[in-house]
């Protein structure tokens, strides 16, 4: 009847099932518990905001993103091109009809879809795309930093990385360079350190700019509890805040 059935996926109870190209759920007893017309598998998370940590399913319809409960119930309609799952700061970015704006988990649009495209709100700004430049927003809709970048990214450990003639440089809340843009790529900051790419070479630098790991990997990640995969000449590797590989 079904032309995939993956029984393993939440222990039994509910069982992820595939026909044709749709996807549902059914139950142990073969009853369809939720209709077969979604376009991709079920990803199931928890939200930070939420005291109960209760389950929720993302679902894609029709090429439309929108969140279930753990009952089925409608939480956010499948209406939107592109749905982030960052309620953290009590909105979400969100995209719909071709322009970009924020919703709560009410499904309320808290700022209107007005933007060519934009990120999460972190450290109270969020980053927005007006014409073919970034800049950054405030919860007021203030323009708080004008649209001058080419890229932007979310806010981390008080700078954010942004892209500007083709060179990667950090801004702080006041739109200031924190660190002059002389990078060819980069990351955001992570646990006090960015990875950052000259001449091909990619290494770590601390806020003030200053190199605390040279540029010596062909790729490098973000660091997370103390290390950072890195790409060498004899593949990927671990290292920790000092520089040191650790596997």
């Amino acid at each position: 009847e079904y032309d995939y059935i993956n029984e393993n996926i939440w222990s039994g109870e509910r069982i992820e099932v595939r026909k044709g190209d749709k996807w549902g759920i059914i139950n142990k007893a073969g009853e369809v518990v939720l209709d077969i017309v979604y376009d991709e598998p079920f990803d199931c998370v928890c939200f930070d905001f939420d005291p109960h940590q209760r389950t929720f399913y993302i679902v894609e319809r029709d090429g439309k993103m929108g969140i279930l409960d753990y009952e089925f119930n409608e939480v956010i309609p499948a209406e939107y091109e592109s749905l982030s799952l960052n309620f953290s700061s009590g909105v979400a970015a969100a995209g719909k009809n071709g322009k970009y704006g924020f919703i709560d988990f009410q499904n309320n649009i808290v700022i209107d879809f007005k933007y060519d495209d934009n990120g999460d709100f972190h450290e109270g700004l969020a980053a927005v795309k007006i014409g073919k430049k970034w800049g950054y927003i405030n919860r007021r809709e203030e323009l708080v930093i004008p649209c001058l970048y080419d890229d932007a990214w979310d806010f981390t450990e008080g700078v954010a990385l942004v892209k500007c003639d083709g060179r990667c440089g950090y801004i702080n809340h006041a739109g200031e360079w924190a660190v002059e843009p002389r990078y060819d790529e980069a990351l955001p900051f992570s646990e006090g350190l960015a990875a950052v790419s000259i001449a091909d070479k990619w290494g770590y630098i601390n806020h003030l700019g200053e190199f605390v790991i040279e540029p010596q990997f062909d790729g490098a990640f973000s660091f997370s509890a103390g290390r950072a995969m890195v790409q060498t000449e004899d593949g990927y590797k671990h290292i920790n805040l000092f520089g040191e590989f650790i596997d």
